[in-house]
């Protein structure tokens, strides 16, 4: 046992009460502090911690009482013994009244070393008490704490008294306050929902016959619209006779319009994706199936034979050759790639075409927890490339076929033409009988033909060549300068007159000799197609377009029946206006020239009104 810590107030006379003598001849273990004043006092009671206070009377101005109101303003319970002989028993008495423990009266001296024991033991047990009640609010009250925190609550019910204790985190859940508190389970059977209260009547029967109940979900309804949903978990505790339940409840409001949510989230998306032409399939990260649509179901009983079935293996559908192949888009995908092809299955005993991406989800982390596999039927789409490819080849072929046709004609016949046109040449110097010189003539004429008509070939596989020369920066207004002079100092060039506007596109990069015959090409046909009423005018301008230009050509000239002629507008010797000297060469040349440069031109035309064309460049021929 530790000795006892007394603290003893000095008096300023002599003790005539000798408690240390009487303590150590009882053999009373003890450690002594003494103090005289208020300071020391206050310093003895914060260091020395006694256990108990030992005064005598004093008339000094520190004494028993100003010492007790000390220990009161501190709110200590430490036991405090006053030594006092009889003729003050009144001074004790207003002590005991200010706080002292006890007092001991000098004929009754020797019985100091049991009152001490007595009031040191008291004070232990006291504290004791009042540290316990102290850590009860204090677990109390984290109880309330966690219980606001986590949305919960409990109670107790003694089944024999049929009394329950509610905490304040169950009240709240039932929207009660403190001061409504329930001593019994009828009030708040009160609130449960009637469709829910069946089902609690069969849980207490069940905890009656010491069964523990599942745990359920219960609804509180408070007023005509509030529902709220919380969880009970039980827990059955009996002793002697006595059957207690404690029981745990959670409020799941907030968590229940979450999980509706969600399904309705679920649902929506279910609807989508079973309403889409693509199927869908996730996987988890060890490739098993964990969710499908309708279109995955159909195309893998159509692909593979098998019905997809949830848990089961993805690689278990795949037949043994496309394993290797999966295997390896797994690996690309556990790199952050996603993987995209196409690819054909027999399906009804022909072959279909899908488009298949595969694309890996993964956590914050950037760890892979699963795969999405989606699949496409391109089937018409496929078949419709082929078919394209499968024209384009052909129609390459005959071009080519075409081309070399043209590049023989015009190259092998040049020579047998020119040595015709030589012979006829000098027949002509001869004298000849009258029909023989008109024959001839008739041979030159037509070989006169045949010569222009190479020279137009060779123009053409010119331009459709590979284009060579250089772009150059040009303005438009300098070209348009020189090829209305050009026209000018044509014989008999009629009177014409241009309106430009190159405000948009002051300058350009492009193919100077190209330009210039699609320009001269397009002003010349205005001019020889004028109405013949009317001075020709031709309004010529240039506009951005995005990085590409366009040029406008608009007349006031005769026009072309477009719904007639439209579509052999720019064919190769196609005449509309037979009355004017022509062979058909311009509009053709222009077309290709466009087209070399890679442009495209459109026409707009109301006849025996005005005639447009409109031709689009692209960036190749960049504007500045």
């Amino acid at each position: 046992m530790q000795p006892v810590r007394i603290l003893h107030l000095e008096n300023s006379l002599p003790d005539p009460i000798p408690a240390d003598k009487i303590l150590r001849s009882a053999g009373f273990e003890f450690e002594k502090r003494v103090t005289g004043n208020c300071e020391d006092f206050v310093r003895a009671l914060n260091d020395f911690k006694p256990d108990v206070i030992l005064s005598g009377r004093s008339v000094s101005t520190f004494g028993p009482m100003k010492a007790l109101e000390i220990l009161q303003n501190r709110g200590s319970s430490i036991p405090f013994i006053l030594m006092t002989p009889g003729e003050t028993e009144d001074i004790s008495v207003e002590a005991m009244k200010t706080g002292a423990t006890v007092y001991v009266l000098k004929d009754n001296i020797h019985s100091l070393p049991q009152v001490i024991s007595s009031a040191v033991c008291s004070y232990d047990a006291n504290e004791g008490i009042s540290r316990h009640a102290r850590d009860i609010a204090t677990d109390e009250e984290m109880m309330q704490e966690a219980e606001l925190i986590s949305c919960s609550g409990s109670f107790t019910w003694d089944l024999n008294a049929n009394k329950g204790r509610f905490s304040r985190g169950l009240l709240r859940i039932f929207g009660l306050p403190d001061e409504e508190k329930p001593s019994s389970f009828k009030k708040l059977f009160h609130y449960l929902h009637s469709e829910d209260r069946p089902q609690l009547r069969k849980d207490i029967s069940l905890i009656r016959r010491g069964i523990t109940p599942e745990k359920n979900i219960y609804r509180i309804c408070r007023g005509e619209t509030t529902i709220k949903y919380f969880r009970v978990e039980y827990l059955i505790k009996d002793s002697d006779s006595n059957r207690n339940l404690f029981g745990f409840i959670r409020d799941m409001t907030e968590m229940k319009a979450e999980t509706e949510q969600l399904k309705r989230y679920a649902t929506d998306l279910r609807t989508i994706l079973n309403h889409t032409d693509v199927a869908y399939l996730l996987l988890d990260r060890d490739f098993r199936v964990v969710s499908y649509n309708n279109q995955a179901a159909t195309f893998s009983l159509s692909a593979f034979g098998k019905d997809l079935q949830q848990g089961t293996s993805g690689l278990d559908y795949l037949k043994s050759h496309r394993r290797n192949f999966v295997s390896s888009v797994i690996s690309q995908l556990r790199c952050g790639q996603t993987v995209r092809y196409e690819t054909s299955y027999n399906i009804s005993e022909k072959p279909e075409w899908f488009e298949v991406i595969w694309t890996g989800i993964t956590c914050d982390s950037g760890e892979i927890t699963g795969y999405v596999f989606s699949a496409k039927n391109i089937t018409e789409r496929k078949l419709n490339e082929l078919e394209r490819e499968r024209k384009i080849s052909e129609i390459s072929a005959r071009n080519n076929a075409l081309e070399q046709f043209t590049y023989i004609v015009s190259h092998n016949l040049r020579s047998p033409v020119a040595n015709i046109k030589g012979i006829t040449s000098l027949l002509t110097e001869m004298e000849l009988a009258p029909e023989d010189t008109f024959l001839l003539n008739g041979i030159g004429e037509s070989i006169e033909r045949v010569d222009e008509v190479i020279k137009d070939l060779g123009q053409v596989i010119h331009v459709k060549n590979t284009v060579t020369e250089s772009s150059e920066l040009l303005t438009f207004e300098d070209l348009l300068d020189e090829v209305a002079v050009f026209i000018r100092n044509s014989p008999d060039c009629p009177a014409f007159y241009i309106e430009q506007d190159f405000s948009d596109v002051p300058s350009f990069s492009g193919i100077k000799s190209y330009l210039f015959s699609i320009f001269y090409n397009l002003i010349s046909n205005s001019i020889k197609y004028r109405r013949p009423e009317e001075e020709a005018i031709i309004q010529i301008k240039a506009l951005k377009k995005g990085d590409g230009i366009i040029l406008v050509f608009r007349d006031n000239g005769k026009g072309i029946d477009l719904v007639k002629n439209g579509k052999m507008l720019f064919g190769l010797y196609k005449r509309f206006d037979l009355t004017i000297e022509g062979r058909g060469m311009g509009l053709f040349m222009v077309k290709t020239q466009v087209e070399a440069l890679g442009g495209t031109i459109e026409a707009e035309s109301l006849p025996g009104s005005y005639c447009q064309f409109t031709i689009n460049l692209p960036p190749a021929n960049v504007y500045i």
